[in-house]
Parts: C-alpha cells; structure tokens; sequence
C-alpha cells in the first residue's frame, strides 16, 4: 500500500506545494510508493488524519511546520499510526528535535532512509489547558515576537527577520509578572521576559533554550528569564542560538511534569507557534503520546 503524505499548501508562508511535489518525486525516486494530498484547512486535515488512522495506517506522512502538526496532534495521540515529517515551515522544530536536517534535499535523504528502516519512536507531548503540543508553549516575549511574526508577515521570514522582530518587542513591550508553579510548588512570581515550556532542545528555529531537553523522559523543560534591561536581554540573544545561556544568573531553568502560568496583564500562550490560550493556564506533559518517524545519527554514516 502507498504510504500516505499529507501536504499543507500554506506552510512556511505558501512554499509547502512547492515542497509537497520535490518530496513526492524524491521518495519516488528512491523507491519509496507515496501517495500524496493536498489538504487545505485545519479541519480538512484533522479529517484526513482521523480517516487515515481508523483506516489502520500504519505510517503517515505530513509535508508542513510545526503549526500543520499541532493540528493532526489531537488525531494522532495514544495511537498505533505513526507520523513522518516533511519540513516545510519557518522553523521545524519538531523536525530538528527528531533529528532530521532543515536543507529539503538531506531531509528527504534522511526520511528515506528512516522509512526503510523503520525507525520509530514513542515520544512525550506537552498540554495547554487541554491543547496538545509537540515543541514548545510559550509565555512572554517569544509569544509576543510569534504575535508580530503573525501581524507582519504574508511569507516566508527568514531567520533573521525573527531576530529583527525580538530586539524590536524588547524596545517596545515593557516586562509583565509572571508567577511560575511546577509541580505544585511556587518557583517564582516577579517581573520576567518570559517563561517557556519546552518538550525539544530548541525553538522558533535557532533558540536553543533548552539544549538538555528530551522528548522521551516524562518531564517539560521550562526557562524563567527575570526581567532585564534591553541591552542587557539583548546580549542574551547570541547565547541562546548556542544554548549556553542557562548558567546566566537571570536564567532559571528548571524541569516539572506540570506547570501553572500566571501573568499581570494576561499573557498570550502560543504553543508549535499557533495561539492557543492566555493565562492563567496550566501546561502539562502527557508521557509516551505519539508514535514518530526519527532519523537517528547512526543512520547519517
């Protein structure tokens, strides 16, 4: 049976189609039989993914971001169907995390090689007031840069413009209190940046804000970053694309298998890039909830 890819037309600001067709024509090429559709809308999706999973696939194939897998999440936790990538986005977290390349041409190398060799992997989701999530939810500053992100773009951003968008938040958008609970216990209420949740090492592309992360140990990763001056938050930048911030003595990181997040004013929470709460909100992980396709480095020899 061919082996079913998804592909959303609109990921990673309207060049999925265009990586949907190479990826299809690739796999091909190297032997593997695909089936490919082109799916618009989160509905449409979650009803292609439902069909596919109660239809017993086996493995299924999402050409997109990490937005176009958030959406196919709630079809696919707890089953036997397991999920492929195909990046296609802005940043493909949850790609990296899985250990694929960015580049198109090695990622479809690299799936290749995983389909024939079927490497698959039960790994932990996280949870927003009900809400699934792959990679991260966000709290403060990197969910106001996702809001500008959203406002300003109608295309593809490149790494840089995320940058652009960060020091222009933190020139504009004063500090708000957050109050951090992790696992029942108060760990912090003050002034801060933000304070993500993360089930993968990086974010948003680059940031590597919890480079101790793993997808399969039952625990989310958070990161409280205390209020700072712009140029001072500013100098953090550089560390976090290295993932060296963390022993920064305004940097609290920490692991919890659930967190409460309380903001003054309420805060916006993002997770895989998508909207999807505000706080107060309680994010939690749900240990060994998705079958995936990883490319192990072992493979890459």
């Amino acid at each position: 049976m061919p082996i079913p890819l998804l592909i959303n037309p609109h990921s990673g600001g309207g060049r999925g189609r265009r990586v949907g067709q190479v990826a299809v024509e690739r796999l091909r090429a190297l032997g593997h039989a695909v089936a490919a559709e082109v799916v618009e809308g989160a509905e449409r999706l979650q009803e292609r993914v439902r069909s596919l999973r109660e239809g017993g696939t086996e493995l299924l194939l999402l050409c997109g971001g990490d937005g176009t897998v958030h959406r196919a999440l709630p079809e696919l936790v707890g089953g036997p169907t397991a999920l492929g990538v195909v990046p296609a986005g802005r940043g493909n977290d949850l790609a990296q995390a899985l250990g694929f390349p960015t580049r198109l041409d090695r990622a479809i190398r690299a799936l290749s090689k995983a389909m024939e060799w079927q490497t698959v992997r039960v790994v932990d989701l996280g949870r927003v007031n009900g809400r699934y999530f792959a990679t991260a939810a966000t709290c403060g500053l990197d969910s106001r840069v996702a809001e500008w992100a959203r406002r300003t773009s109608r295309g593809p951003l490149p790494s840089w413009a995320y940058l652009l968008g960060t020091i222009r938040v933190l020139l504009s958008d004063p500090p708000r209190r957050i109050r951090l609970v992790a696992d029942g216990r108060a760990i912090h209420d003050d002034l801060a940046l933000m304070c993500p949740a993360l089930n993968v090492p990086r974010y948003g592309g680059r940031f590597q804000m919890a480079p101790l992360a793993q997808m399969d140990d039952g625990l989310l990763n958070y990161c409280w970053v205390e209020r700072l001056p712009p140029c001072r938050a500013a100098l953090l930048i550089p560390r976090a694309l290295r993932g060296t911030h963390l022993d920064h003595p305004a940097v609290h990181p920490g692991t919890a298998r659930a967190l409460l997040l309380e903001s003054d004013p309420p805060e916006a929470i993002y997770a895989d890039g998508e909207p999807v709460a505000t706080t107060p909100c309680r994010v939690e992980v749900v240990p060994q909830a998705l079958r995936v396709l990883v490319f192990p480095p072992a493979l890459a020899v």
